[in-house]
C-alpha cells in the first residue's frame, strides 16, 4: 500500500518538463533527464510504460526527434 501513495508522485513526472521558466536548452535538459529516469523506472517495472510514453508525448515540443 505504500506504493500506491507515491503515485501521486511519479504522475507529477508527466507534468515536470512543463514546469518552471526555464527555456531552451535547460528545459530541454530537464525533460531528458525525466525521460531518463522514467527508463530507469520501467526497467525496475513495466507498469510505468505508460507514464513513459505520455511523458514523451508532452516532450515532443521540447525535444529534438532525433533525441526522441
Amino acid at each position: 500500500m505504500l506504493f500506491l501513495k507515491n503515485l501521486d508522485y511519479l504522475l507529477e513526472l508527466f507534468f515536470l518538463p512543463l514546469y518552471g521558466s526555464e527555456k531552451g536548452e535547460q528545459r530541454r535538459r530537464l525533460a531528458k533527464d525525466v525521460i531518463e529516469y522514467e527508463i530507469q523506472l520501467i526497467k525496475k517495472d513495466q507498469f510505468f510504460k505508460d507514464l513513459f510514453f505520455a511523458t514523451l508525448v508532452i516532450c515532443n515540443k521540447l525535444i529534438d526527434k532525433e533525441t526522441l
